[in-house]
């Protein structure tokens, strides 16, 4: 039962963050991406690495 309900809770948080305004648009990341340093060749082991507009768009939500 625990599991419907965690599912349920995921489809709903993935719902709302495609209909939600993004807090970096197209526009804007555009000019910021050329600023960024390129990525680092892929490692062989430890986590993937989250994507620079992804990891953006947490600062900008964090911060006041």
């Amino acid at each position: 039962m625990v599991r419907a309900v965690g599912l349920v809770c995921l489809l709903s948080i993935k719902e709302e963050r495609e209909n939600a305004k993004p807090l970096l648009t197209d526009e804007l990341w555009e000019r910021i991406e050329p600023l960024l340093p390129p990525e680092p060749p892929k490692s062989n082991g430890g986590r993937p690495r989250v994507p620079n507009r992804l990891t953006l768009t947490g600062i900008l939500f964090v911060s006041p």
